[in-house]
């Protein structure tokens, strides 16, 4: 994460040195390179935030922590899932599809009948709360990212180049932003909720006395 904000922090710091610049020696090419400039640099960063599992680990919040009572434990953020989320993906990966969820449903009927329709009930419940808060989070990040990009554009760029070509740079602009949300909200439905949603998939898939 500090990396990556490391990284935005240089980038536009060089972006913009490299704009103006340009702007010194030609203004009509320097707004040029500092319209395209701000547009990628938008895009870049709202489509890294926009793929990035930000708010399922908002949501999870397994850390792990202990209550005085279960009304506390049961109304707080933290559940402490961490563990039991570890021991069931525990061990190495397959290379094959198929064998791997055999090796999770595996760690599944381990758990026994009673852990396992526990388990079930918290999944459920996560799996309402994991899809519900990402979208909410990314139509906001969506609307706001797309308001700020049109000001950006409208206030500083707007008759300091050619019509005809900052036209073509917000339609090229505005084009990849509308792909990022359509694919990033799509994505929200499985992507990033898979592992909850293949666990609870799985336990309905099991029958009682298949439980070892």
């Amino acid at each position: 994460m500090i990396k990556k904000v490391i990284f935005y922090i240089l980038a536009f710091i060089l972006g913009t040195a490299i704009w103006v610049i340009l702007g010194i020696v030609n203004p009509k090419l320097g707004e040029s390179v500092g319209s395209i400039f701000m547009s990628m640099y938008l895009l870049v960063a709202y489509y890294d935030f926009m793929n990035s599992p930000i708010a399922r680990q908002k949501v999870l919040h397994n850390k792990k922590v202990e209550s005085a009572t279960l009304y506390g434990w049961v109304t707080g953020k933290h559940k402490g899932y961490y563990q039991l989320e570890n021991k069931i993906f525990q061990g190495g990966a397959k290379k094959e599809f198929l064998d791997n969820l055999r090796l999770i449903r595996y760690q599944l009927l381990k758990l026994g009948k009673e852990d396992a329709k526990l388990l079930q009930a918290h999944l459920k419940v996560l799996d309402k709360n994991e899809s519900y808060m990402e979208f909410f989070l990314k139509v906001i990040a969506s609307l706001v990212v797309g308001l700020f990009l049109w000001y950006v554009k409208s206030s500083i760029f707007t008759g300091t180049t050619t019509d005809h070509f900052e036209e073509l740079v917000d339609s090229v602009t505005y084009g990849f932003f509308v792909l990022i949300t359509i694919a990033s909200l799509i994505g929200n439905n499985l992507e990033y909720c898979y592992k909850t949603r293949i666990l609870i998939e799985l336990l309905d898939s099991i029958e009682d006395e298949e439980y070892l």
